[in-house]
């Protein structure tokens, strides 16, 4: 018996030893047991040097990191080290990663990332890697960066140091993916990449014979990048699988041959520049811009699928363009960005729904109204760009902008049609003096910046937003809906014969426009610039408002929150929510306001006889966010506690690091104020 009970401690003391081992080799297996397929997943996004390191994770992972089907070489990760230094150690950790992992299976993604200028060893060393690669193992993305910090070798292929070994083209069978970028591609005969679907070639040194072989012998190509390549003269894309065509020309580029069946987006990014004659207003285009010729083969389907077409900074002759136009019959978008046009005949695209064109020139252009749907011109230039635009071209349209110095016909915007018009947007229109609107379909409209507009006549009754920014506008006519959310951003005229008083009066009927309209947003650098003062005795301009929200960063002199409250509560004869963000202080009001004045304010004839406290009759809950202490923060809790005889709640926001003290000060002082109904609930909110 003692025997058994001796042994049975034995095994007891053996299994309680063992449970410390059991569970942490449970734990490894935890890990080892991960699959090698989520175990690349997983060090893929590590980069090479720290893969090696997690050898140290367990027997398993010191072949799971030799086995790893992808190499990230990243010199930026020496940049901390001296130049010579940085060189050494990242053709160091190239070397040593391919030594360690010794006949284990090579990698399928190679991807090299070089910020210096080297000599011949990493020539030798790559040639020998993805010659590897592509021997024992199926090769299928190859990213190479050469010099990247060193912006000089983008200017002259002479500073180009690497080539690229020939054998990439002839035995990269299994290639999906090629990105070089500031190497060197020499000519070679056989090139085939059958299984290739993306390229992209910047700053690359390579011939346009060699170019429209890797093109041509890609069969499965869709997408293709070409920016900024040495000596392109003339490029030819044929191709039935492409889909995507991005070009960037040096300057050198005079040719596109295009032969494309399928491509549904094309973007080329010319060298045109601009320059402005101040004399005689006149746009000089610089000798060194390029005129773009295109053409496409006999018998070719061109750019039978496109669908989205960007042209940025390209010049090009009227029959130029017209050919480019007629060969893409699908095409629905387009986006012009500072172009050099005569005819510009987009009447030739019977698809085409939305066209942008920003900071172009152009003597006539040609629309089709039927199709199109939205349009946007925008021009940064003091002088314009452009003839008259002509607003009856876009009748049909859904969505109109109008941005920067547009030149229109005697400077007046006029648009009496427009019955499928939902959004309009004209903005820095620095040329224009008169609008006149009339649409029912219109939703959305927005007029900012327009420094020289002077009257306006609206006409929407559908209408759900409206945003003006820009000087007091005389409104002729203005028909919105009561429930329209109104947007206002004031800018003050600065004229020495404008007087204080004469804005005044001008705020006065300004606001007049917009009386039973329920959400006001009204905004300004400055107080003074969004209020009537209560001086001039002129009663209140806007009748029943269900929201009003004011924003100003600038209280003049002598002002205090208390009198600009003030002041913006004798814009209204009530509110049922004031949101007031001054300065640094944010204020939120609501109003408890009696169902007889409301009715009585609804009555469209009612007219008023009578002052009014807002403050002292009809609030009920009041917030204070920001909230810092001092004087002039104080003196406006203490005017609402003291005057507010109908106020449930008072909520108290300290702005954010405010030191303790502070609010501790701050809150013995709030809860010692008079208050004219004692019941108010004070609350505290500290973030």
């Amino acid at each position: 018996m003692d025997g058994l009970v001796i042994g049975g401690r034995g095994r007891r003391r053996a299994r309680q030893e063992e449970e410390p081992q059991h569970d942490h080799n449970k734990g490894l297996d935890r890990i080892s047991k991960i699959p090698d397929e989520l175990a690349h997943h997983i060090l893929s996004f590590l980069p090479t040097e720290d893969v090696a390191r997690t050898s140290a994770l367990s027997r398993r992972w010191k072949s799971i990191w030799r086995s790893l089907p992808s190499a990230d070489f990243n010199e930026t990760r020496f940049r901390h080290l001296g130049l010579e230094e940085c060189k050494e150690g990242f053709l160091y950790s190239m070397s040593i990663f391919y030594l360690l992992r010794n006949t284990s299976p090579l990698i399928q993604k190679i991807r090299v990332f070089s910020i210096h200028p080297h000599d011949h060893r990493l020539q030798i060393f790559l040639d020998y890697y993805i010659s590897l690669s592509l021997w024992k193992s199926k090769l299928l993305e190859l990213d190479i960066t050469i010099d990247n910090d060193n912006s000089s070798t983008y200017e002259n292929s002479a500073r180009i140091t690497y080539s690229l070994s020939d054998r990439v083209f002839p035995y990269g069978t299994h290639l999906t993916s090629l990105k070089l970028k500031a190497c060197y591609c020499g000519p070679c005969e056989n090139v085939y990449l059958p299984s290739l679907k993306t390229m992209s070639l910047i700053y690359v040194l390579i011939s346009d014979e060699m170019l429209q072989r890797l093109i041509t012998n890609s069969p499965k190509l869709e997408d293709l990048n070409i920016e900024h390549c040495f000596d392109m003269v003339v490029l030819r894309v044929f191709n039935p699988s492409l889909r995507r065509l991005v070009v960037a020309s040096r300057g050198d580029l005079m040719l596109l041959e295009m032969d494309v069946p399928n491509l549904s987006f094309f973007y080329y990014h010319g060298v045109l520049s601009i320059n402005h004659n101040l004399n005689n207003n006149e746009i000089a285009v610089i000798p060194r811009s390029e005129i773009v010729q295109f053409s496409s083969p006999n018998g070719s389907r061109g750019f039978e699928s496109l669908k989205n077409m960007i042209l940025s900074h390209v010049r090009m002759q009227d029959l130029t363009l017209r050919s480019m136009l007629r060969s893409c019959p699908s095409l629905e978008t387009v986006r012009l960005h500072c172009c050099f046009f005569g005819l510009v005949p987009f009447d030739l695209n019977p698809r085409l729904e939305v066209l942008v064109m920003e900071n172009c020139r152009y003597d006539t252009m040609l629309l089709n109204n039927e199709t199109l749907r939205g349009f946007a011109m925008t021009n940064h230039s003091f002088f314009p760009f452009s003839r008259s635009l002509n607003i009856k071209q876009f009748d049909n349209v859904k969505t109109l902008a109008l941005l920067g110095n547009v030149h229109f016909e005697s400077e007046r915007f006029d648009l009496t049609s427009g019955p499928f018009l939902e959004t309009l947007i004209v903005r820095s229109c620095f040329l224009l003096e008169r609008i006149r609107l009339t649409s029912s379909s219109l939703k959305n409209l927005t007029v900012e910046s327009c420094f020289y507009l002077e009257h306006a006549a609206v006409n929407t009754p559908n209408l759900e937003f409206f945003s003006y920014g820009g000087f007091l506008l005389n409104f002729s006519e203005l028909i919105m809906p009561d429930d329209v959310v109104i947007k206002l951003r004031l800018v003050k005229e600065t004229d020495d014969y404008f007087t204080e008083d004469l804005y005044d009066q001008r705020l006065w009927n300004f606001y007049r426009v917009f009386e039973y309209k329920r959400y006001i947003s009204v905004e300004s650098e400055e107080a003074e610039t969004i209020i009537v003062p209560r001086s001039i005795g002129l009663n209140p301009t806007i009748r029943f408002i269900e929201e009003f929200k004011v924003k100003t960063v600038v209280l003049l002199s002598g002002m205090t929150y208390v009198t600009f409250l003030l002041d913006v509560l004798n814009l209204a004869f009530c509110f049922e929510t004031l949101i007031m963000n001054m300065v640094s202080l944010e204020l939120q009001l609501k109003f408890a306001v009696p169902s007889t004045m409301a009715q009585l304010m609804n009555e469209r004839d009612w007219v008023l006889v009578y002052k009014h406290d807002c403050i002292k009759s009809h609030l009920s809950e009041a917030e204070v966010m920001k909230f810092e202490g001092n004087a002039y923060d104080m003196d406006l809790v203490g005017y609402l506690l003291g005057n507010a005889r109908f106020l449930r709640s008072l909520t108290i926001t300290f702005r954010d690091q405010l030191p303790p003290d502070v609010i501790s000060a701050a809150t013995i002082a709030i809860i010692s104020i008079p208050r004219a109904f004692p019941n108010v609930a004070i609350r505290f909110k500290y973030n």
